[in-house]
């Protein structure tokens, strides 16, 4: 159980993480080829804000997914 509750935090980790990096870029509307390299710092400010907010989403719907998974998974081992 405990390796799963690892691997289980792991995804949801990756998955924060991307999503938070999506929001930053999306928030940043005139990121171009040239202008990236300028505007790194406004992009990981972003990220940083875009963190808690993601991860609040990810939880709220990772929780009923995983609580059903466990419930079926108990249940088929009784």
């Amino acid at each position: 159980m405990k390796q799963d509750v690892v691997r289980i935090a792991k995804k949801l980790t990756i998955l924060t993480v991307v999503l938070a990096a999506l929001s930053a870029y999306g928030a940043n509307s005139h990121f171009g080829l040239e202008t990236w390299a300028g505007d790194i710092g406004l992009f990981a400010g972003l990220w940083v804000a875009a963190l808690p907010m993601t991860a609040l989403i990810v939880l709220i719907f990772a929780i009923p997914w995983y609580s059903i998974k466990w419930y079926r998974n108990r249940r088929s081992n009784v």
